[in-house]
């Protein structure tokens, strides 16, 4: 049997544990808001199809889809020729949602008027009449709620053979409040699954 002094002390063990516990859970936003900037609405106006549509490529990065993606971004230049001159002109979209989870994709051109993919854009590629192209805002899931705490572009820089991670995004990128801190802390997320990006910050 227990002593009454045991009970006690038990009960308070019980309660101090579920008292952190809810003291962690209710405190994530807080950290996520430091790391990665508070989750804001787009700095620009978002497209219908952005909140309609989410990319074909669009994925998680996660422990099944980043030893793929490093391999992809391998290819730059232990892969063919071909793999390289692609890399050099097709950047990756990546964007931080509230969740503090990061997705990519390439960035997609749809049809306006059937939402069908017609083909992924290049750098400095013109966009004609009827077609759509699928910004930050269309990798994020709801379809009504486009706010996200940070995002913008990894591109491949021949030169010095480095993979450049950036805040280059007029919604989510460049807003006011985000700085060189936040975009570092995506490097070091990407760093975790053995991505290595430098960090390009544009400043807001």
């Amino acid at each position: 049997m227990l002593l009454p002094q045991k009970l006690h002390f038990l009960f308070s063990c019980a309660r101090s544990f579920a008292m952190g516990i809810k003291a962690v859970t209710t405190s994530l936003p807080d950290q996520l808001d430091a790391i990665f900037g508070p989750c804001l609405p787009a700095g620009q106006p978002v497209k219908p199809q952005e909140f309609q549509l989410r990319p074909a490529s669009v994925q998680k990065l996660e422990h099944d889809t980043a030893p793929v993606l490093k391999q992809y971004l391998d290819t730059a230049t232990t892969g063919l020729l071909l793999s390289g001159a692609v890399h050099r002109v097709h950047p990756i979209l990546w964007l931080v949602d509230h969740a503090g989870d990061v997705w990519f994709a390439v960035e997609e051109v749809v049809s306006e008027e059937t939402g069908e993919l017609l083909y992924t854009m290049a750098r400095g590629s013109h966009i004609p009449s009827g077609h759509v192209k699928l910004g930050h805002p269309s990798l994020l899931i709801s379809t009504t709620n486009k706010s996200a705490r940070i995002g913008g572009e990894i591109k491949y820089f021949p030169a010095t053979q480095t993979w450049k991670i950036s805040n280059r995004s007029g919604r989510y990128g460049t807003r006011p409040h985000q700085t060189e801190a936040h975009l570092q802390a995506v490097a070091e997320r990407f760093s975790e699954f053995g991505i290595e990006l430098t960090p390009n910050f544009w400043t807001p």
